[in-house]
């Protein structure tokens, strides 16, 4: 028995499925193999089948399927495919190489107002692979200030203004050399009163953290709690995390016609959905689950059985995420507000490069 495959090495983006073919081509008597795999960790897969038997000069081939989970970074991933049959034993190496088009956004801004100076505090995130980039700061389309900066995953910058009384469009725009930038920028206007109303830096905190929720940018969100060291805050936000890192992959898993998988996960992003009340969540979920339910395996009921299939994948998947996340953010209710802000700005960015979010 000989295996091999001819195109071993794929490029893919986060979302798309790396699919392999390898032959098996029987030069003796009849022999019976026995494929398996080792995925990268994380990851999902399938293999067309696991044991075949093949006549003296029969060829078949095998096809090997696997995808990263949205928590991948780019980069090069080995999954190591075992042959066995009474010919022997044959290993052969499949290489997947992961790219993702980076961006660099701005999430939000706030500001303080104290004594008639406003200070601008703008949430930046830069997935690319451009480190510099010019932050300029406008108001009434007249460009106030530029820093230039560098930036990797998530970073606060924080730009100062005597206010001026009145209504004004105060906008922010993050340029870079990445040519894939969407939301780039970003505009208010508002109404600073004849002195600028006072707000302090918690109030601006809290604003932003609410806003980020009410968004879908759960994990930006977590950053302004760990500023404001609110358990509250953080745990719900943790919850969510997990719900729309279950919802995400389940939508991906769904998209490349893994029903049942995708059952798995989308019914244990309902279960967390529901125990954080959030009804609007919990109807788009279950219309979802109800849009591909004929689709499923014979005997997959919805929702309850189908999370029992895949129970050590998602509960790794999601235990690991807890985990890392209790783990990293420590209370600095001691440190001063400037060291503060900075070690939270850390932790976050360890947080996100551990877990690719």
């Amino acid at each position: 028995m000989e295996a091999f495959c001819e195109e071993d090495y794929h490029t893919i983006s986060i979302d798309e499925i790396a699919e392999y073919t390898i032959t098996l081509r029987n030069k003796g008597d009849e022999d019976t193999a026995t494929i398996s795999y080792k995925r990268p960790p994380g990851w999902y897969g399938d293999i067309s089948e696991r044991k075949v038997t093949l006549k003296k000069y029969e060829t078949k081939n095998i096809i090997v399927e696997v995808f990263p989970s949205g928590s991948c970074k780019c980069g090069v991933y080995e999954t190591h495919v075992k042959i066995e049959s009474q010919g022997g034993e044959i290993d052969l190496t499949l290489k997947t190489e992961v790219f993702f088009l980076g961006d660099v956004s701005i999430k939000i801004f706030n500001y303080t107002v104290e004594n008639g100076n406003v200070d601008f505090y703008v949430l930046l995130d830069n997935t690319g692979d451009k480190k510099d980039v010019e932050v300029i700061f406008r108001v009434d389309d007249t460009e106030k200030e530029r820093q230039k900066l560098s930036i990797e995953g998530l970073k606060e910058a924080v730009f100062s203004w005597s206010l001026e009384s009145g209504e004004h469009k105060i906008s922010f725009e993050c340029v870079s050399d990445d040519e894939n930038q969407k939301n780039n920028k970003l505009t208010k206007t508002i109404n600073f009163g004849e002195y600028g109303e006072s707000k302090s830096q918690p109030e601006m905190y809290m604003e932003s953290a609410t806003t980020l929720m009410n968004e879908g940018k759960y994990f930006e969100a977590y950053y302004y709690y760990c500023s404001l060291d609110d358990e509250e805050g953080k745990d719900r936000c943790e919850k969510y995390i997990i719900a729309d890192r279950y919802e995400q992959d389940g939508e991906r898993l769904l998209k490349n016609g893994k029903y049942t998988e995708a059952c798995s996960f989308l019914s244990e992003a309902l279960n967390y959905y529901k125990n954080l009340g959030d009804s609007k969540k919990v109807s788009e979920i279950e219309e979802v689950l109800k849009s591909f339910s004929d689709k499923l395996h014979p005997g997959t009921s919805l929702p309850e059985t189908v999370i029992k299939e895949n129970t050590t994948m998602v509960t790794s998947l999601v235990a690991g995420l807890a985990l890392l996340l209790l783990v990293n953010i420590i209370l600095i209710l001691e440190l001063s507000k400037k060291k503060r802000a900075k070690d939270t700005e850390e932790k976050y960015k360890r947080i996100k490069r551990k877990y690719g979010l």
